[in-house]
């Protein structure tokens, strides 16, 4: 499952417009926090006082409100990280970027998108691809789970 989950977090980093006044920290603690939390993305941008958290979910899609739960559990996971810098005055954005585990793209990612300021013509690419790479996984998950073998290996 991992293996999904880092197709589509590196397909999510790859474009990303990190300007000089931006830090970005990947999967690891956020330094001026005492949390232990690791969100997938930060962006904090000390200049304009804003902060981005994106952490990317691969729930399955077990009904018509799956997303809805899987984006109030991650938004709530980081909710002090982000009270933490609302009051240093920091303006912020935490969110979750999902895709189901059978490929269904939510709708709702294009605010993620528009926030880590990737171009649109490269966006309609990039969901393509990452619903391709969630559907590979999913499949090798599937097939490791009823044959005992694994039908791809992760690139190096």
């Amino acid at each position: 499952m991992t293996k999904r989950h880092n197709a589509v977090l590196n397909r999510l980093q790859k474009p990303m417009k990190k300007g000089r006044e931006v830090r970005v920290l990947s999967n690891q603690p956020i330094p001026e926090c005492d949390s232990n939390l690791r969100p997938d993305i930060v962006l904090i941008n000390d200049t304009s006082k804003l902060l981005t958290i994106i952490d990317v979910t691969i729930p399955f899609e077990n009904g018509p409100d799956a997303f809805k739960k899987a984006r109030e559990a991650k938004k709530e996971k980081y909710k002090d990280i982000e009270t933490h810098f609302k009051k240093a005055g920091y303006k912020t954005f935490n969110d979750a970027f999902i895709i189901g585990s059978l490929g269904a793209y939510d709708p709702a990612n294009e605010a993620c998108i528009r926030r880590l300021g990737i171009p649109h013509k490269y966006a309609v690419l990039m969901k393509r691809l990452m619903v391709s790479d969630v559907i590979k996984w999913s499949r090798d998950l599937y097939v490791e789970h009823v044959t005992g073998i694994r039908q791809y290996r992760a690139d190096p």
